[in-house]
């Protein structure tokens, strides 16, 4: 599904991806104070925007464009985009408790004022610092038995596996992560039979005959019963 296109220099590496499983135990997580839910909103928005993570913590509430329906992103300055016009990330609402969208409109109603979306909770005229951001995650993470080796990475490269093994087409997920080679975008997808389901299942597509280890295995039991039969 990811086709290989040779480019010069060393990949990023990237370490475990988050999965259903593990989302599965942030939606079920019952929030206590305003760091939580700061903290919680951070990580659907990664996730549902595939954002990296200094993208959600330096993001400007000027911004963030809220509708019942979805929520509309503007990514001033990224990685790949350093001096162009800001890029669009569009992110719809889900139904369940992880939904970004419901969880950064409630997050905007109790968070700080401020100019950023996720403010340092001490000095409000100041973004959330990555180094927040990730001590943060870790002790969420510790606190529900996520594996440690899965970091704030891991949520972009989390939603780009499932994406992938949802069907979405590879140019739709690299638009929507705003990833500009397929290399790069090779190196956050995990690989399975559900993100290569075509190329996994190649001897599963071909007319072979008969499975001759079912077949000999049965033929075996066939006369082991038959010298079991003539030894009576």
């Amino acid at each position: 599904m990811l086709e290989g296109i040779r480019r010069e220099g060393k990949l990023p590496e990237h370490r475990a991806k988050i999965s259903e499983t593990e989302l599965r135990l942030l939606a079920r997580w019952q929030v206590e104070d305003i760091k939580d839910r700061r903290i919680l909103t951070l990580l659907a928005v990664l996730y549902a925007g595939c954002l990296r993570p200094s993208e959600g913590t330096l993001l400007r509430r000027c911004n963030v464009n809220l509708s019942i329906d979805k929520m509309v992103l503007s990514i001033v300055k990224d990685k790949t985009n350093k001096e162009g016009s800001a890029r669009k990330v569009i992110v719809q609402a889900a139904p369940n408790r992880f939904c970004a969208v419901n969880l950064m409109s409630i997050w905007l109603q109790r968070a700080p004022n401020s100019p950023y979306v996720f403010p340092n909770l001490n000095e409000s005229s100041r973004p959330m610092s990555y180094a927040v951001a990730r001590q943060e995650w870790i002790r969420i993470a510790s606190k529900l038995d996520i594996p440690s080796n899965i970091t704030l990475h891991g949520l972009r490269g989390g939603a780009a596996t499932q994406a992938i093994a949802d069907g979405a087409p590879v140019d739709e997920v690299m638009r929507h992560g705003r990833w500009k080679r397929v290399e790069t975008l090779k190196a956050y997808v995990e690989a399975s039979e559900k993100t290569t389901p075509v190329a996994s299942a190649l001897l599963k597509r071909m007319r072979l005959g008969p499975d001759m280890s079912s077949h000999d295995e049965t033929g075996k039991a066939k006369d082991s019963v038959r010298r079991r039969e003539n030894s009576n």
